[in-house]
């Protein structure tokens, strides 16, 4: 039965979310997340899709502060992206915080998935900037 459930770094699903993010950003590439690229993950809480203990997809954030946080690698399997999941997952992250006290979403949209992120409210700030080698935009959202 899928479902979506919240961890940290010390879940058993942790090892899952790694290789998820694998698949999903570096696709068939060869060299593996860098030790450095994992440190923050200490830091975060994840919202996990799962579908009978299978992680398909994953959203994380990071507080900035006690009004704002910041979404980070939002993932969703390749055999179940246009399904409405990363919609899920970025609704349970946004009723999370709310119940934190944040006021406001951050995060560095990779271009290509802007429009989805435009679709669920957020909006784009500034201009378009190089991370990681791809192109991002900034985007936000009032909460």
């Amino acid at each position: 039965m899928a479902n979506i459930v919240t961890v940290t770094y010390e879940s058993e699903f942790y090892p899952k979310i790694v290789a998820l993010r694998h698949v999903v950003f570096r696709g068939s590439l060869e060299r593996p997340l860098a030790t450095a690229e994992l440190e923050n993950d200490k830091r975060i809480t994840y919202f996990v899709y799962l579908d009978d203990d299978e992680v398909l997809g994953v959203v994380e954030f990071e507080n900035i502060c006690s009004e704002t946080v910041q979404l980070r690698q939002m993932a969703v399997h390749n055999k179940i992206q246009g399904k409405g999941i990363g919609r899920k997952l970025v609704q349970a992250l946004e009723k999370h915080v709310r119940q934190l006290g944040v006021k406001q979403i951050e995060l560095d949209s990779r271009c290509t998935a802007r429009t989805f992120y435009a679709r669920v409210g957020y909006e784009e700030l500034g201009t378009v900037f190089e991370k990681g080698g791809s192109p991002h935009i900034r985007m936000k959202k009032r909460i």
